[in-house]
């Protein structure tokens, strides 16, 4: 992708796994993570928003939502509007569902983040969930679907079965196949 000054958009970092809304209000509020002038893509089983910062302010972008691009200051409202958008409100907010954050830039400039395993051992997401919500979507399925090594890492050092199958029989190296993750 390019913007109008013939710009590449570049991937930086990838994070993902099954969160609460309190995890994911954790995983948004670590250091680092949400950084100024950063495309961020929000992914789950089967939709995807986007969230952008620059200085104080928040904008999230859902494309199935009527109101168009949201702004606050609140963190804390983000997660919430992340998690209504992704799983429909039906969902409850200590249910661990699946969600993938990518951050791209149009920015040669290095950033620093957080190693994904630090990050998901200071939140203690969910492993083995059972039953297991949102298309059953593990943690690792989802991290192999947007391409987060250190994610998926993280996962398989935890021990988390790579076999598990979401309901459409995949499983997470043929979720991450699919989307050319090598």
């Amino acid at each position: 992708l390019e913007d109008t000054k013939q710009r590449t958009l570049k991937k930086e970092y990838s994070i993902a796994s099954l969160l609460t809304l309190e995890q994911l209000q954790q995983l948004l509020n670590t250091p680092n993570i949400i950084q100024d002038r950063k495309l961020i893509l929000i992914d789950s089983h089967n939709h995807a928003s986007s969230l952008f910062k620059e200085g104080e302010l928040y904008y999230y972008f859902d494309p199935n939502c009527n109101i168009g691009e949201v702004q606050t200051v609140s963190i804390d409202e983000i997660a919430k509007l992340i998690f209504d958008a992704h799983f429909n409100g039906i969902q409850p907010y200590a249910t661990p569902s699946p969600l993938g954050f990518r951050m791209f830039s149009f920015d040669a400039t290095a950033v620093s983040y957080p190693s994904q395993q630090e990050v998901l051992e200071s939140i203690q997401p969910v492993l083995n969930p059972q039953p297991r919500y949102a298309n059953e979507a593990s943690g690792l399925s989802q991290a192999a679907h947007i391409g987060s090594l250190g994610s998926v890492q993280y996962f398989l050092e935890q021990r988390v079965d790579p076999n598990l199958q979401d309901n459409s029989g995949s499983t997470a190296l043929m979720r991450a196949a699919s989307k050319g993750h090598i």
